[in-house]
């Protein structure tokens, strides 16, 4: 994996240089040798303050039917954080445009015959 710098897009002078932690956990941080700056990695999670797996159970909670004061109980009950309903809803705005431009890209690759119960497609009356 070739890293990249986040201000001076170079590639070859850039090493490890350490790690940063706050609420989200542990992030490698970089040195870039041309711009002398720090960087740490955007890894679709950049600046957000909780960690991934809290974003993730509420979107997918939100997205399976549940209300956001239901999805701010359940986080509060099980995962012991206090994250109001505006900062759930964008979370799902955010990651929700994300998704659809990374799963409009995909293709399913179906091999053999599709089966499907109770299901009938008509095509030019036949």
């Amino acid at each position: 994996m070739v890293v990249k710098c986040s201000y001076c897009k170079s590639a070859g002078q850039v090493w490890c240089k350490g790690w940063r932690y706050n609420k989200s956990g542990k992030k490698q941080t970089w040195w870039c040798n041309g711009c002398k700056r720090r960087f740490t990695l955007d890894d679709g999670f950049w600046k957000m303050k909780n960690k991934p797996e809290i974003i993730t159970e509420a979107c997918s909670s939100y997205k399976r039917g549940m209300s956001l004061k239901n999805v701010k109980d359940h986080l509060r009950e099980y995962r012991e954080t206090t994250i109001s309903r505006p900062t759930i809803l964008n979370w799902v705005k955010k990651y929700s445009k994300l998704l659809n431009i990374s799963t409009s890209k995909l293709t399913p690759k179906i091999k053999g015959p599709l089966h499907n119960d109770e299901f009938f497609v008509h095509v030019k009356k036949n």
